[in-house]
């Protein structure tokens, strides 16, 4: 059947949108016919008990019995770095470590994103051709939007553009960029005091915004 499909949300899924996730995940595997490792993440998201409850009492599609074929369920986390070079593919919620560790393995990926930077990684990773975004995010993904972005991310452009994209982030010198960059924001912001400035500025503002929120709440309602 090939590399498997890598799916883990980090600590996006928990609690009541564990079964969800799980039970689209392996809806969107099955109709694939692909094998997958399903991560948990740390705070005990999808997994096989997640799954059976979700899909209580009625199991129309059969997805437990083909999860118990083909799907490794990992609790906690996995070792992107060795994981992802030996999967066909990567769906995540787009954190910035993920989406690197994607690029430096050569997989592509597909994105569902959660909040506003997951939504920039998703563009960037699509923008470059090195995978797909779903559109919809995380919590409003359909199975056939997440079986479509897949059959984008398998094409043989999209490994090509990961892998093109992973030799040049390998080329960079990132340790020495980053010190230098910090080094600028220290001498640039921290010790001329803008940063506190900045600060001060930003949290004044929230208090604003507050006081404005309690005026609203505490308003009597009309009639």
């Amino acid at each position: 059947q090939g590399p498997a499909v890598y799916i883990g949300w980090g600590r996006k899924v928990y609690g009541d949108m564990s079964g969800h996730a799980t039970a689209l995940a392996v809806g969107a595997l099955k109709a694939l016919k692909m094998r997958g490792i399903i991560v948990a993440g740390l705070d005990g998201g999808p997994g096989p008990d997640a799954l059976a409850a979700a899909l209580f009492p009625v199991d129309s599609e059969g997805l437990v019995a083909y999860a118990q074929a083909n799907i490794l369920f990992l609790p906690g986390c996995a070792p992107h770095d060795w994981l992802f070079p030996r999967c066909a593919l990567a769906v995540h919620h787009g954190g910035n470590g993920t989406t690197a560790a994607c690029f430096r393995g050569s997989c592509p990926m597909v994105i569902m994103p959660t909040e506003d930077k997951n939504w920039r990684c998703g563009m960037h990773v699509e923008k470059q051709g090195a995978g797909a975004l779903v559109k919809s995010g995380l919590y409003n993904a359909t199975k056939e939007e997440l079986v479509e972005a897949i059959k984008l991310a398998l094409k043989p452009s999209a490994k090509a553009k990961a892998k093109e994209f992973g030799t040049g982030l390998s080329l960079e010198f990132g340790v020495r960029n980053a010190v230098v960059g910090m080094n600028m924001l220290v001498q640039g912001e921290v010790k001329t005091g803008n940063m506190r400035e900045e600060w001060k500025k930003l949290k004044a503002q929230e208090a604003k915004e507050e006081a404005f929120q309690k005026e609203l709440d505490e308003e009597p309602e009309d009639g």
